[in-house]
């Protein structure tokens, strides 16, 4: 029996943060409680269905639900093998980490971005001034009443926004919570047809979370998208139609998949223009944004900053190009593969040109062909230029 892999389960869409790179500013829907009743009617549809994960949020705070532990331990107790949800952790209190630690919650990730008040102030409490001293203070509490109770969950995770405002606090941010939390997220968030930010140009994805995910809004409207914030991709509705039926019975749904298989996106307005289809497959983890800050880090260090040859058209490369630290000093990016295509906003050469230009510096990022490139380049040392590598195998 087809089943989504996840689900999201909105219990509400209420917030008390105004962050800078959420679109609830143009949230069109009622705000809204989830009631318990709808709540136990998707869970036990869930749970028949045999989904194994629902994350209890979506555009809201769930902290803010009067029901969130209840809810919890409902839909543990109805098989669902996987529970978990993300908080700004602003109104974490002793009382709320201990009943969460006493539930049977599986895994909360606190969303923080920021080893500096400045930092937080740009992304989360620029609105609201809340102290990100206070919000550390609440995340260690939660840590040491789950020594208290000498139990292994929920794991905690940290998650942080990685963009060029941000990017000098990650390093720091790591090692404050590296040992503590389960894990350390960075990421880059969809732009929302680029209405917080740059979009990201590159390869155009299919998006893959159409075949395994599905939400359900605080008004029971259910997408295909956890980006979806005002439910403009609904395929009908959770109080009037059974799960198993939206999942596996759905013409519409049917439609959107056939149309992200073609990848023909005229129809899908909200997919259209969105970041994350060229997101998919590209995160960056927590060791690469360590060897992007490290590389950053030596060159600002130089009293004379060096003409830069980007060797490697990817990812890390796309980062290198955000921040302005260093964007600055690439001469070029280069690519035995890729030329011809544009990279940051750089045209993307063939190596042939570093015969041709003036450079000081060779930065070669690329895992699988890092020992070729060197071969292609070392002659290069002959000539004191110099040779970096940031990605290696």
């Amino acid at each position: 029996m087809s089943k989504p892999d996840i689900l999201f389960i909105e219990i509400n869409n209420t917030c008390n943060l105004s962050c800078a790179m959420c679109p609830r500013s143009t949230l069109k829907r009622p705000m809204q409680f989830m009631s318990f009743g709808l709540f136990k009617k998707i869970v036990n549809e869930a749970a028949d269905l045999g989904v194994p994960q629902v994350r209890l949020f979506l555009f809201g705070e769930p902290l803010l639900h009067p029901d969130l532990v209840t809810m919890i331990n409902y839909a543990k107790d109805k098989g669902i093998k996987f529970i978990d949800f993300n908080t700004n952790g602003t109104l974490l209190s002793n009382e709320i980490a201990r009943k969460l630690v006493s539930s049977k919650l599986d895994s909360i990730t606190f969303s923080v971005t920021g080893f500096t008040q400045e930092t937080y102030n740009m992304f989360q409490g620029y609105k609201t001034g809340f102290s990100l001293g206070e919000i550390e203070k609440n995340i260690e509490n939660f840590i040491l009443e789950r020594n208290n109770q000498n139990k292994d969950k929920p794991e905690l995770n940290m998650q942080f926004i990685v963009t060029k405002d941000s990017i000098r606090d990650v390093l720091p941010y790591y090692e404050k919570w590296g040992l503590q939390a389960g894990s350390v997220y960075f990421t880059k968030l969809n732009t929302y047809k680029g209405k917080f930010g740059r979009q990201i140009k590159g390869k155009r994805l299919v998006c893959p979370e159409i075949a395994y995910k599905l939400v359900v809004l605080a008004d029971g409207d259910v997408t295909v998208c956890c980006q979806d914030y005002n439910g403009a991709l609904a395929v009908g509705n959770i109080n009037t139609s059974s799960l198993y039926d939206l999942w596996n019975r759905n013409p519409k749904l049917d439609e959107f998949r056939k149309l992200h298989r073609k990848q023909d996106f005229s129809q899908l307005p909200l997919c259209r223009d969105c970041d994350v289809l060229f997101m998919h497959g590209n995160g960056l983890s927590r060791e690469v944004l360590g060897k992007v800050m490290r590389l950053i880090s030596k060159v600002e260090m130089r009293d004379q900053k060096p003409s830069i040859v980007l060797f490697g058209a990817n990812n890390v490369s796309q980062e290198i190009l955000d921040n302005p630290g260093i964007s600055n000093y690439i001469r070029c990016v280069v690519d035995n593969n890729k030329f011809g295509e544009v990279l940051g906003g750089k045209d993307v050469c063939h190596p042939s040109i570093l015969n041709e230009i003036n450079f000081d510096l060779v930065v070669i990022n690329s895992v699988k062909y890092a020992r070729e490139i060197y071969e292609q380049v070392k002659h290069f040392e002959d000539k004191g230029k110099e040779i970096w590598m940031i990605a290696k195998q």
